[in-house]
């Protein structure tokens, strides 16, 4: 929930209503309610609820999230990886969708990779017994089909539980949920080996290889660095994604490199208190007409 307590200390202040009616109200001790009214701290849905009955005012009007809530939509806030959200600006980029768009469909891929996953165990515990009906088979490819297969029906779809931590035996297989997203996308955008029990991501897998190429120009190190999450791409202006900005983009890129964009953020931090020394950091750092 988000109250807007600007406003319930405004509706209070003009009714001549004092905070303790609602210490009243809600059954919160007074230090609570102060926290609630100083944006500190944030009360429940039954605590918004309660007050706004009792100042007889709509409930959206302290807080706009209930509003969304009775059209059928709630907001949702998480913290994803800086690789996740470089992925999603380039999604943006190319095919036009929102991130809404985007959290709407997860459901839906995830799901479907999900039975993907136990389909694709299945398949190939069925093609080694044919196969090993006419040859000798490798006891080590047997217990990773096998793996797989308990992994699938045991509906633990990274190899782990993530809430008790239990996981079967595993050697040799890797994460169930990472094989199969990679089975799907060829084998070819796979940057990393998906560890078991964790959930994969865009430091696994680049989202769209033609994409990213294409915005850097090939440059694989720039590259690399997108899909790392070392270099954030919502804070490039919109304009330089134009392909007609490519010099610019490329600079601008090559220019938040870590480390180099660490260092360029000292040398402006050193030139109110030495400007001479930071043209000659500046100079040392970049090369000629590279800041032109």
């Amino acid at each position: 929930m988000a109250l807007d307590h600007k406003l319930l200390k405004e509706t209070l202040k003009s009714r001549k209503l004092t905070q303790s009616l609602i210490e009243d109200w809600t059954g919160k001790n007074i230090r609570t309610v102060r926290r609630w009214l100083s944006g500190q701290n944030q009360p429940g849905e039954e605590d918004i609820r309660t007050i706004a009955s009792k100042l007889n005012i709509e409930p959206e009007k302290l807080d706009p999230r209930l509003e969304e809530q009775s059209a059928g939509k709630i907001q949702v806030s998480a913290r994803l990886s800086v690789a996740s959200h470089n992925a999603y600006q380039i999604l943006k980029n190319r095919y036009g969708v929102s991130q809404t768009e985007v959290i709407e469909l997860a459901p839906i891929m995830f799901a479907a990779i999900a039975k993907f996953s136990d389909t694709l165990a299945r398949q190939e515990a069925s093609e080694l017994e044919k196969v090993s009906q006419r040859y000798p088979i490798d006891p080590s490819s047997v217990q990773h089909v096998a793996l797989e297969l308990a992994f699938a029906e045991s509906g633990l779809i990274f190899g782990t539980d993530s809430e008790t931590g239990d996981h079967l035996d595993c050697i040799g297989v890797g994460n169930p949920f990472a094989n199969c997203i990679d089975y799907l996308a060829g084998g070819s955008s796979r940057t990393r080996v998906t560890p078991l029990g964790e959930c994969p991501g865009s430091k696994d897998f680049v989202v769209d290889e033609t994409a990213l190429l294409e915005l850097t120009s090939g440059d694989k190190e720039l590259a690399t660095a997108i899909a790392d999450g070392k270099i954030r791409l919502d804070l490039m202006h919109k304009d330089l994604w134009n392909e007609n900005r490519t010099d610019e983009r490329l600079k601008w890129l090559k220019d938040n490199l870590p480390p180099k964009a660490d260092m360029k953020k000292f040398i402006e931090r050193f030139k109110d208190r030495d400007p001479k020394a930071a043209a000659t950091f500046e100079n040392l750092l970049f090369e000629e007409g590279d800041e032109g």
